[in-house]
């Protein structure tokens, strides 16, 4: 047995299986076309008697209008919205404008600034009365020379005498007989009687401003006391006004030893303080020895009346 193969039958479908004499042959298979695409269908050709140029040269009007070929298939790329834009010659005009603005407006508040708006409220003529502080009087009256008419803040009018010595605030007092002014003291003013041993008695009118009547007194009567012994005080007595200026009156009556300095001497003594309306308080201090105080208590009643006449 030969080991070479024989080719098989040209007609046989599969080479390598071997097939009996009596076996029916196997019928080819029959190969399908594919399907005609549509794109593959043959293009008509044009209609008889149209060419592709004209005998001018000039190319005829096509089935879609004249000059027009067919529409494409192609979606149309959408419009793009147009942005606004300024000229470039605006921009550098609006910098400058603006950079013009703010120049104007530093320079107007610069020399301008210190300028108050105006109100709608009318001015007013004539000078503006000071505003009151409660607790504080205005100030003070320079009081006029002796024998000259002062006038009170109630409007009365008092003509001093002659020898009505000032004090201050328009107020004077006019010495009693015998009476004369203790130079060294230099606040308000003191009227002494001599004495060979000293003072007999003695009529001090002086003031403060800002301070009641009755704590004036109380701080005089202190004064007048300190370091003396035996001291017998009152207690501190608010009178009738006599008059309608003034608003505050009182009165301490006490006795006292003065300290050994001052003679260890045995005296009476009264403080009467008066405030007017305007805040001035003036006071009265007076002392006298006892084997003087009555003679001298007549005095200083009358020294004192100077006193309240000139308020």
């Amino acid at each position: 047995m030969s080991s070479r193969r024989t080719d098989p039958d040209p007609g046989d479908s599969n080479p390598w299986v071997r097939r009996s004499a009596d076996a029916e042959p196997e019928e080819a298979e029959v190969e399908h076309e594919p399907p005609i695409s549509p794109w593959n269908h043959p293009v008509d050709p044009p209609p008889s008697g149209l060419q592709d140029t004209l005998p001018d040269g000039t190319q005829p009007d096509g089935h879609w209008g004249t000059g027009m070929g067919p529409p494409s298939l192609r979606r149309p790329e959408p419009e793009q919205k147009r942005r606004m834009r300024l000229p470039r010659l605006l921009l550098p005009i609006g910098g400058a404008a603006v950079l013009v603005a703010v120049i104007g407006a530093v320079a107007m508040a610069a020399l301008g600034g210190e300028d108050q708006p105006t109100t709608g409220q009318t001015p007013t003529t004539g000078p503006t009365p000071a505003p009151s502080t409660p607790g504080q009087s205005p100030a003070p009256s320079t009081p006029g020379p002796s024998g000259s008419p002062s006038t009170g803040p109630t409007g009365t009018s008092y003509t001093p005498p002659a020898n009505a010595i000032p004090v201050a605030h328009g107020v004077s007092v006019v010495p009693a007989p015998g009476w004369t002014v203790f130079t060294p003291e230099k606040q308000g003013r003191q009227l002494v009687v001599k004495a060979p041993d000293g003072h007999r008695a003695f009529f001090w009118v002086r003031q403060k401003e800002r301070v009641s009547a009755g704590d004036y007194a109380v701080a005089i009567f202190e004064g007048e006391t300190v370091n003396a012994t035996g001291t017998k005080a009152s207690a501190t007595k608010h009178m009738p006004c006599p008059r309608d200026v003034l608003v505050e009156c009182v009165s301490i009556s006490y006795s006292t030893v003065l300290p050994p300095d001052k003679g260890s001497i045995r005296m009476r003594g009264e403080v009467q303080a008066f405030r007017r309306r305007d805040g001035v308080v003036t006071a009265m201090d007076f002392q006298a020895r006892p084997d003087y105080f009555e003679k001298a208590l007549a005095d200083a009643r009358v020294m004192l009346k100077s006193v309240i006449d000139s308020q």
